[in-house]
Order: structure tokens, then C-alpha cells, then sequence
């Protein structure tokens, strides 16, 4: 063998063992591109599930911010709604209610329970002794007692009184006439927005 042949020989054997080399390095990078490939597609898969996790709950908060300023909206206009409506079934009560407290008075079951329940109240104010009781047009003889408890009762029609009546006694003053029971026109206000709020809290349960 000359030394051309060991050459080519050598040679031959050099560059199998290079592409050998070069084989299993190009599976080598191909396996590392294939797994950097898979670990970008993973990382990318994951950020954009984030990016839409994200979005998600970006839209459900601002989905939350719009149906709260909504519902508080909402409950602004019913609100003042109610009070609209408070404030027109108050004007009509207190329109009405003098008329109503005439009809009262004129009715000898209600005007008995009126005197009835001012009397009582009198015995606690004014406590039992002579009692000057001045009461508008309508009532009967029966209807006028000389006592209630102890009080000792002096009755007066007083036709300047439309309905109800007026209790005196040595400078004490107790006024269950109309002009008396609505001159507290707060106290009165309150007590009927307290009867409409009631009622209106029962027509919705």
C-alpha cells in the first residue's frame, strides 16, 4: 500500500467519522430546537392564556363598575321617585285632612271616641280638678258628662269652633280643636309620613 492509499484511507475514515459527528450533532441541535421550540410554544401559550385571563377579568370588572353605577342609578331615581310621590300623597292628606276631621266630628261614634280619648289625655296633662270645656256645634246633652274621673266638667258650645273641643283650666290650655291638632305643622307632617311610609312598606310586602 502506498502512501497515497493510506492517505485516501485515512481520509475515507476521517470524513465518515466527521459526518458521524455532524449526524448525531445536527440530531443533537435539531432535539434542542425542537425543545426550545416546544418551551416557546408552551410560554407562549401560557402568556396568552393570561393575556386572556387577564382580559377576562379586566371586562368582568368593568362589567361590575357599569351594572353597580347602574343599579345605584337606578336606586337614585326610584328614591326620588318615592319622594315625589311622598311628598304629593302629603300635600293631598294635609288638604283633605280638615275636612276629614269635620266629617269625623259630625259622625256621634267618632266625635265620642274624640272627646272620649281628650278627656283622657286631659286627666294626665292637666290632672283632675275644674275643667272649662269649650266644644263646637253638634253635640247632644248626653254627650256632655258633669265628670270625668275626678275632673268636674263645665261645658260651653263655641260656634268659632268648627270641630273639636277646648280644655281650660285656671290658665292651663288644652286644644284637641282642628286649629290645635294641626297648629304643629312638623309634628303633624312627620306623623302622616310615618302612617304613608308604613303603609306603602306593607303594599310591597
Amino acid at each position: 500500500m502506498n502512501d497515497d492509499s493510506i492517505i485516501a484511507t485515512q481520509a475515507r475514515s476521517l470524513i465518515s467519522q466527521l459526518r458521524q459527528e455532524q449526524e448525531q450533532k445536527s440530531r443533537e441541535l435539531e432535539r434542542e430546537a425542537l425543545a426550545w421550540r416546544s418551551a416557546r410554544l408552551r410560554e407562549a401559550r401560557q402568556q396568552a392564556r393570561r393575556r386572556v385571563h387577564r382580559a377576562v377579568g379586566l371586562a368582568r370588572e368593568r362589567r361590575n363598575r357599569e351594572l353597580a353605577a347602574a343599579k345605584a342609578e337606578i336606586d337614585a331615581e326610584h328614591r326620588r321617585q318615592r319622594q315625589l310621590q311622598l311628598a304629593s300623597l302629603l300635600a293631598r292628606v294635609l288638604q283633605r285632612l280638615p275636612a276629614q276631621l269635620v266629617a269625623r266630628w259630625r259622625d256621634p261614634r267618632t266625635r265620642s271616641s274624640w272627646v272620649k280619648a281628650t278627656l283622657d289625655d286631659a286627666l294626665n296633662r292637666l290632672g283632675a280638678s275644674a275643667w272649662t270645656i269649650r266644644h263646637a256645634p253638634g253635640m247632644e246633652a248626653q254627650e256632655l258628662p258633669e265628670n270625668h274621673g275626678n275632673a268636674q266638667l263645665t261645658w260651653r258650645e263655641d260656634a268659632d269652633l268648627e270641630a273639636g273641643l277646648v280644655i281650660e283650666k285656671a290658665g292651663a290650655r288644652m286644644d284637641a280643636s282642628i286649629a290645635g291638632l294641626l297648629a304643629s305643622s312638623t309634628e303633624v307632617q312627620s306623623r302622616i309620613l310615618s302612617l304613608l311610609n308604613g303603609s306603602t312598606a306593607r303594599s310591597q310586602s
